[in-house]
């Protein structure tokens, strides 16, 4: 499948974690410490109102917790709220938007994850970066190896995949010599190397 016709829903993170406007920093922490996520969705009746990272955490806690010198003043700032810590205007995508709709997003707002949402705003997945890339390095491979993909039907692209894979093998069993033929391959006309190789 094309890029151009990935839509979000096709690539999105399944797992969602959810915290709610009073839930603590405290608790907040311990999901950062004892999961794999990066951002938490701040939801009220599963409609979203908020992303918290793991460095707006970061940035609402005291340095010295955990140190020597610690104090019940840095303590104190694992009471603090979601609330207080929030932005109010999360970007969201409907899960109908482009993959491409998704990368001017993450350009333009320079975000690190979009909320997936219905049309009432209920949170449906999370989308991050690394699915987007993910996507387009699943949608190359396919293309590389499809026999109805780009790879056999366009000269130029056969050029390249068949110059890319002979580089890569000869330079991993044969360096020296792939790095001599690899320039002369550069040297050869694209149409000599497709008659040769292909």
């Amino acid at each position: 499948m094309s890029t151009e016709k990935v839509t979000v829903s096709h690539i999105m993170t399944a797992d969602v974690v959810t915290v709610e406007m009073d839930d603590t920093l405290h608790a907040v922490r311990e999901i950062f410490e004892n999961t794999c996520f990066h951002h938490l969705l701040v939801v009220n009746d599963q409609r979203l109102l908020s992303v918290i990272s793991d460095r707006d955490l970061l940035k609402a806690l005291s340095l010295h917790l955990g140190t020597a010198a610690e104090t019940l003043r840095d303590l104190a700032s694992l009471n603090k709220k979601v609330h207080q810590i929030m932005s109010r205007y999360p970007i969201a995508l409907s899960p109908n938007a482009g993959i491409y709709d998704a990368v001017s997003v993450f350009n333009a707002e320079k975000i690190s994850c979009i909320p997936i949402v219905d049309e009432e705003q209920r949170v449906k997945v999370i989308l991050t970066w690394r699915d987007i890339l993910h996507a387009l390095e699943k949608n190359r491979k396919h293309r590389c190896f499809s026999n109805n993909g780009f790879a056999l039907n366009n000269p130029s692209d056969r050029y390249t995949m068949a110059s890319s894979l002979l580089r890569r093998i000869m330079a991993c069993y044969w360096p020296r010599i792939g790095l001599h033929l690899s320039l002369y391959l550069y040297r050869l006309p694209s149409s000599c190397l497709i008659n040769t190789i292909i």
